[in-house]
């Protein structure tokens, strides 16, 4: 599992090496609104700079990039029903890889 922002070019760089590799990657993106972000309740403080790229990497649509081949969104649900969606689009996802 690689957790970063997705962009074109590590798209790229990622599905070539793991496909070079033999293994094909699945992309899922993470999604939550700015105020389910900065929400104090977290346990997690932003300053003014963190705050400016949280919002402009929401803005650019880090969380709904193309590339991705599912959006999980991580605010909507408890941590464990989040996490049991994840878990099974994933396994979804994995049958649809040809072995």
């Amino acid at each position: 599992m690689v957790a970063q922002p997705l962009i074109c070019t590590t798209w790229i760089y990622f599905r070539r090496k793991f496909g070079d590799a033999g293994v094909r990657a699945l992309f899922i993106g993470l999604r939550a609104s700015l105020v389910s972000i900065l929400d104090d309740g977290r346990g997690r403080r932003f300053d003014v700079d963190e705050r400016a790229r949280i919002r402009t990497m929401i803005a650019e649509g880090y969380g709904e990039s193309p590339f991705v081949d599912f959006v999980l969104d991580t605010d909507k649900d408890s941590f464990a029903d989040t996490l049991t969606q994840l878990t099974a689009e994933t396994r979804r996802l994995m049958q649809q890889v040809p072995r």
